[in-house]
């Protein structure tokens, strides 16, 4: 059992799920996961235009090496990705402005549960800068329930009762996915499930839990083309 993004060997707890957190670059299970399907779909080249969305430090690192200049690393709170210069991006004001089909990869981890606003309508601005040969990679958490969101304030301790996270705005349920995720990409969302993605063997070596193996939950990587909007972007 290894990290398949430093290579290194022991892993602790995150919060209560144990021996999920790399010891050495703290990748977690969805990063060990996205970095499995980057390789199955082909890491960037040089000359390849990515867009990273909260760029985590354990697979920007990588990112910026392959791509080089055309790696655009962005967040609403740069300072917090100093580690690879991100220069600031509002999603709910910087989407829409975006190039059309321009980007080889746009890539994000458990940014859209805390987006102050349509955030379907920002899935829809993302994935409309998408070169037609590019892919649209990211995770989201998907807890037990159904889907409920608030855009009003709200205290830390009744953002935590509902959405697991006082910084999160909404928490995307399970049992109604197909109304929500379902309702902007094309196909069967149970396509991504990681169980059918890779083999046991390949899971157990990066140290996916067999519990996060055959649904679909925080950790599920959601690959999407250009033309698996429902709506031509």
């Amino acid at each position: 059992m290894r990290c398949n993004i430093c290579g290194h060997q022991a892993f602790g707890a995150q919060g209560t799920r144990q021996n999920v957190r790399c010891l050495k670059c703290s990748s977690l299970e969805r990063t060990r996961a996205l970095k499995l399907h980057l390789d199955r779909i082909g890491l960037p080249e040089k000359g390849d235009r990515v867009l990273h969305i909260a760029p985590e430090p354990m697979i920007s690192g990588l990112l910026k090496e392959k791509a080089g200049e055309g790696y655009k690393p962005v967040d609403i709170f740069p300072d917090l990705y100093k580690h690879v210069s991100a220069t600031k991006f509002d999603l709910c004001v910087d989407a829409e402005k975006l190039e059309h089909d321009s980007y080889d990869y746009i890539i994000h981890s458990h940014v859209m549960e805390h987006v102050p606003c349509n955030w379907t309508m920002v899935l829809l601005f993302l994935h409309r800068a998408l070169k037609y040969s590019g892919h649209h990679v990211f995770c989201m958490p998907i807890l037990q329930g159904c889907y409920e969101e608030s855009l009003f304030p709200l205290s830390e301790d009744e953002a935590v009762r509902r959405f697991g996270q006082n910084d999160h705005v909404r928490r995307i349920g399970v049992s109604d996915l197909n109304k929500t995720l379902g309702m902007i990409f094309k196909g069967d969302l149970s396509r991504h499930i990681i169980g059918s993605c890779f083999s046991e063997n390949i899971l157990d070596e990066v140290n996916v839990p067999r519990n996060q193996r055959w649904t679909l939950n925080s950790s599920t990587i959601f690959v999407f083309g250009k033309d698996d909007a429902r709506v031509r972007v």
